[in-house]
């Protein structure tokens, strides 16, 4: 009787010895808070926003294991499957930053090529406009003609400069409104050549 009795202390001495060396995986959780804060930063709400909710489930998901560890006595916890999570969040906040640079690229390109685009569809409408007839029912169009055409250059040059400063939207819709607006004089200018030949007389 007194022998199993010690045996029950001993077993339950053990027990209270690896419970207490069942410690939350403190690193590993800091380890994600930091990758999602790269993420973050890195312009994954804009640029890969999907990975980036993918990433903060991922560490939602840990923070409920975490917690549910806490809730448990000390000599039941376990913190193999947080370890687990704390991994995987890891992976899926570095994913979410790959992919914001990834993301990001891709908007740079397709903002230069938008600009570079305009640009040239405003030298062609600029050229033009110059080599309209010199008749009163040409000239009486030139007006409108070249306030689209002033537009599209205040709408370019702020899409260059939005470009510069790192603001790739703004880029991109700047650059959007200068295109409307060579669309715009190209289209007045093809009325003004096909001015009544009365007033080329």
């Amino acid at each position: 009787m007194q022998r199993s009795a010690l045996v029950l202390t001993m077993t339950m001495t053990l027990a209270w010895t690896l419970a207490g060396c069942a410690k939350p995986p403190q690193a590993a959780s800091d380890a994600v808070k930091q990758a999602l804060d790269g993420a973050r930063s890195a312009g994954a709400g804009t640029y890969a926003n999907g990975s980036l909710r993918a990433a903060e489930d991922a560490a939602a998901r840990l923070d409920t294991e975490l917690k549910a560890q806490d809730e448990k006595a000390a000599f039941m916890r376990s913190y193999k499957k947080a370890t687990e999570l704390a991994e995987a969040a890891q992976l899926a906040a570095q994913k979410a930053a790959a992919d914001a640079e990834a993301g990001k690229q891709k908007s740079l390109q397709q903002a230069s090529v938008a600009i570079e685009t305009t640009r040239e569809a405003l030298g062609q409408a600029k050229d033009a406009l110059e080599k309209l007839p010199k008749t009163k029912a040409v000239q009486a169009a030139r007006q409108p003609i070249e306030a689209d055409i002033g537009a599209a250059e205040t709408a370019l040059a702020d899409a260059e400069s939005a470009l510069a400063a790192g603001k790739l939207a703004d880029a991109k819709a700047k650059a959007a409104a200068a295109g409307v607006a060579v669309e715009k004089a190209k289209a007045g200018l093809d009325e003004a050549v096909k001015a009544p030949a009365k007033g080329r007389r």
